[in-house]
């Protein structure tokens, strides 16, 4: 059975400012066996060979297909390690999860679940607290992306997310990023009300086979405050974080989107 997943590698570099992607480095694996038997005892594990699956499941079979998807990482730089699960729940799944569990009085507790793989993280150089960067992809006929920061702040989980748009199957016109970017510490304001689109072009047919014609994501109005990432031949790639025009659109609800930043692209002769 051929994939539905689209687009699930995306570069951390523009999407993630100055993230690093060298996950491991804060891992840590001493230990982890002994605290997932502990959630798996729980019962609070849906995923295959658990006992909320399958009664007659056992531990040993879990850990021998799920061993290499846990770790332990200190997210709020306490001294006290969470779990994190990253991969597929089950043999039926084709997307990935990222799950994160924390010890309490009570047991382990699970603190996040969301659809996606871990991009990126970065470290706050003043706390040391790490925080996670996820990429959720689509699949089947959606194009819709989200980069999500996750941070664990007084035992509870935080998320932040931005929005873009994009397919590699072939039936979407792209391209939908730059290679590279620059993140600065300045914004700008849209000068004249302004289509945002997913690629540096204006395309009028077959832009999305089967949804839409034209590339267009949505309006932004003047005085719109955005930051430019990149710029060629008069195109923008930019990440718009007001001003959404409240029209009908095909790719986004702006009523999602009064507070969701939204990467695309800008044609700055129109500003």
């Amino acid at each position: 059975m051929a994939s539905t997943l689209s687009l699930v590698d995306v570069p951390a570099n523009v999407f993630v400012n100055k993230g690093k992607t060298n996950l491991d480095s804060i891992f840590h694996r001493t230990g982890v066996e002994s605290a997932v038997q502990e959630v798996f005892n729980q019962r609070i594990l849906y995923h295959d060979y658990t006992l909320e699956i399958n009664p007659n499941s056992n531990f040993e079979t879990y850990w021998s297909v799920f061993e290499n998807r846990w770790n332990f990482v200190d997210l709020n730089n306490d001294g006290t390690y969470e779990l994190i699960m990253q991969g597929q729940n089950t043999n039926l799944d084709e997307k990935e999860f990222v799950e994160m569990y924390k010890k309490s009085t009570n047991g382990w507790e699970k603190i996040h679940s969301e659809v996606g793989r871990l991009l990126a993280y970065k470290i706050h150089p003043n706390t040391q607290k790490i925080i996670l960067y996820q990429h959720r992809y689509p699949c089947c006929k959606s194009a819709s992306h989200t980069i999500i920061a996750v941070r664990l702040l007084r035992d509870k989980i935080y998320t932040t997310s931005r929005f873009f748009v994009g397919r590699d199957n072939g039936d979407m016109v792209g391209p939908f990023y730059p290679d590279s970017v620059q993140y600065t510490s300045s914004f700008k304001l849209l000068k004249n009300k302004t289509l945002l689109r997913w690629s540096p072009k204006v395309v009028e047919e077959n832009a999305f086979l089967g949804y839409s014609a034209t590339n267009a994501i949505i309006h932004y109005d003047e005085g719109a405050i955005y930051k430019s990432l990149y710029s060629k031949d008069n195109w923008s790639f930019v990440l718009m974080y007001s001003g959404i025009v409240t029209e009908q659109a095909v790719v986004i609800n702006p009523a999602n989107f009064q507070f969701k930043p939204v990467y695309g692209w800008i044609f700055e002769g129109d500003n």
